[in-house]
């Protein structure tokens, strides 16, 4: 039987950095339902946490995600992030198409080497 392992989630401060203003955008964008709009401006810390834990985990396969912990309280809030998720599914699967929508484009804009 195969496990499947993700290994540092966050990318970096970087992609850290990226996904917050992305996040920010989807806010904005009137294709966002009220709902999720709600759900994405809790101003909380946990919230960058909680959903790229739970789209790694979430209709990926993956079972396990290996992710840099600094303190105890960071261990916690992870583990909070996924016993109890504040996204529907169909969120989360909302969120992943239009969050990587541009950050995919990121990734390869960053890869570039001037000509």
């Amino acid at each position: 039987e195969l496990m499947f392992v993700a290994n540092h989630p966050f990318g970096g401060k970087d992609r850290v950095a990226s996904s917050r203003r992305r996040l920010m955008e989807l806010v904005a964008s009137p294709k966002t339902s009220p709902q999720l709009r709600h759900k994405l401006t809790t101003g909380d810390d946990d919230l960058l946490p909680e959903i790229i834990l739970n789209l790694v985990l979430t209709g990926t396969g993956i079972q396990v995600v290996v992710a840099s912990m600094m303190n105890l309280s960071h261990l916690r809030a992870n583990v909070e992030a996924v016993s109890h998720c504040r996204f529907t599914g169909h969120e989360l699967a909302w969120i992943r198409s239009n969050l990587s929508e541009d950050l995919a484009e990121a990734d390869v804009t960053v890869g570039k080497t001037p000509a």
